[in-house]
């Protein structure tokens, strides 16, 4: 959170969080403690100011020249990140989790990418010809598709 940004609906700048002090951290703490012991949070937290920003190009009168900004209260966003915190601690994406580079969906995905520039107008195919063209390339065969004991072998030969 940087300095001099716009203040929510509870118009408590960030800059007071900053430079609060031990006490303040303190009663934040106790208070987020009581937020997840009973699951209620104040309704100040959950209101956002919907702002509309001029984009500083077109016509001013119009809306579709304008960008909308929700300020949030500063004190949600701590609590955000709070909570950010507890669930990245708790969930870990391991290795073996994330898909292999080589694997056929992400092989699908370059082989549209190389292939060339993408056509114009209506696409000419429909959903099951691509996806029987996308096999024919990929060496699969229907059946392997249908059956997940092929699929995977064929993945992991595949990798």
């Amino acid at each position: 959170m940087h300095n001099g940004r716009a203040v929510g609906p509870d118009e408590i700048p960030v800059e007071f969080w900053k430079h609060a002090g031990r006490d303040a951290w303190v009663w934040l703490t106790k208070h987020f403690n009581v937020i997840l012991r009973t699951a209620w949070m104040p309704d100040e937290w959950r209101e956002s100011l919907l702002v509309p920003l001029f984009k500083g190009k077109g016509d001013i009168q119009s809306c579709e020249n304008y960008r909308g900004i929700k300020l949030l209260s500063h004190t949600m966003k701590v609590w955000e990140r709070v909570i950010e915190y507890r669930v990245r601690k708790e969930v870990c994406i391991s290795e073996n989790q994330r898909r292999d580079a080589d694997a056929p969906v992400r092989r699908c995905e370059r082989i549209t990418v190389i292939g060339g520039s993408r056509g114009r107008g209506r696409p000419k195919k429909n959903w099951e010809e691509v996806i029987r063209q996308d096999l024919g390339l990929l060496d699969l065969t229907e059946d392997m598709a249908l059956d997940r004991n092929l699929w995977r072998t064929r993945i992991r030969v595949a990798g």
